[in-house]
């Protein structure tokens, strides 16, 4: 606890703070009444805090949050931001807490590992943006929304907000931003027919304060993060042809075999092509309890492990088209056994499915046979051919 505390720099604490006392404060000032406002405004207030801090903690929160804050928001006709919350930031929350605690940086769960959107992606996520908004927009008319145009734009806003933050984005900020000026003018306008709703305001208000934070915490985290890879891996040359993240986490996912390479007793670099499982942004293996593999492992921790996706000869070209992908990082027998059923059990559901039943009587059969291997990822990088840019 003491370590956790510790974590959270004094102008973190300075911040939710300040926050959480203007809060409480207006909220008394002005009498309100209704306690569910003062419990999710306080909780969005500590949400965000975690979340500029890229600590999966936020997301946890933040799905608690927009529970409250689509109640409160059906209770004032504001069903764009009732469907907004529950239909759609809740689940993107979830998405992004799944997301976070499998891409740590360098195994720190407590900091996510800031993420760069391709051009491609940036593209698509505009396009989902603008279908969403009118979509939306032709809902929320049907419903008779209070606000129409204020809560279609909110619903853009947020939409831009979780998923950037699902994905890692360092902008997730500038789409909260976005959202609490939104947020602003809709219950200030409230609160000009009945004050007691101010305390909204001054919540969002209190959001965006911590959002512009984040904003800033997160590209100080972006460029730290690089500096530290940059100085123990060398960058790729040809850094054209380097893959996107979404695309490594594909290869990772959907392939069935890679490249295991360790240092073994005698200094000798030794190889072993190996079935896996990537799962919370660990790679997973199997094996036997002794042999050469293991010696080396017990020898030096440090591997790489990589994996062919593509490899298509072109010989009237005098080339092939490939693309791969190399992960390093350590490499270590898991002694837990929770960890270790938890493994077998994705390494069977993928190469095994469709036959849960079958497989948790093999693993209840040889659970004591069999050992894992655990590949804590440090730094991954992926490079295709140039033809298939």
């Amino acid at each position: 606890m003491k370590k956790f505390l510790k974590s959270i720099t004094l102008i973190e604490w300075s911040i939710w703070s300040i926050s959480v006392i203007s809060i409480i404060v207006f909220f008394y000032v002005f009498k309100n009444t209704q306690y569910l406002y003062l419990v999710g405004s306080i909780i969005g207030a500590t949400a965000l805090i975690f979340v500029s801090k890229g600590n999966p903690i936020g997301q946890f929160l933040t799905i608690v949050f927009s529970v409250f804050y689509g109640i409160i928001s059906y209770s004032f006709y504001f069903y764009g931001e009732m469907i907004t919350y529950l239909g759609m930031s809740a689940p993107i929350a979830l998405w992004a807490l799944i997301s976070w605690l499998r891409n740590p940086f360098k195994g720190n769960k407590s900091e996510v590992k800031v993420n760069t959107l391709s051009r491609k992606e940036w593209c698509l996520f505009l396009i989902a943006a603008v279908v969403i908004t009118v979509l939306f927009f032709f809902v929320l008319q049907a419903l008779n929304t209070t606000n129409l145009i204020i809560s279609t734009v909110s619903v853009l806003t947020s939409f831009m907000a979780a998923y950037l933050t699902a994905r890692r984005s360092r902008f997730y900020a500038i789409g909260y931003g976005a959202n609490d000026i939104v947020l602003i003018v809709m219950w200030s306008m409230a609160s000009y027919e009945n004050i007691t709703y101010l305390p909204m305001v001054i919540c969002f208000i209190a959001f965006f304060v911590t959002d512009t934070y984040g904003f800033i915490n997160w590209s100080i985290m972006n460029k730290k993060q690089k500096a530290g890879e940059e100085k123990m891996f060398q960058k790729m040359r040809r850094f054209k042809q380097e893959l996107q993240q979404t695309e490594i986490d594909r290869i990772l996912r959907f392939n069935t075999s890679g490249v295991l390479a360790i240092i073994d007793n005698n200094g000798y670099p030794y190889t072993v092509p190996l079935s896996y499982v990537f799962t919370n942004g660990k790679i997973y293996f199997h094996s036997a309890k002794s042999g050469h593999k293991i010696d080396a492992i017990k020898n030096c921790k440090k591997a790489t492990f990589c994996i062919i996706d593509k490899d298509d000869v072109q010989p009237e070209k005098y080339t092939t088209f490939y693309k791969s992908v190399i992960a390093f990082g350590n490499v270590e027998v898991v002694n837990d056994m929770d960890e270790s059923l938890l493994a077998i059990k994705e390494l069977g559901e993928k190469y095994y499915p469709d036959h849960s039943n079958e497989l948790q009587k093999e693993i209840e059969k040889f659970k004591t046979a069999f050992l894992i291997i655990r590949f804590d990822i440090e730094h991954i990088t992926g490079k295709q051919a140039i033809e298939l840019l």
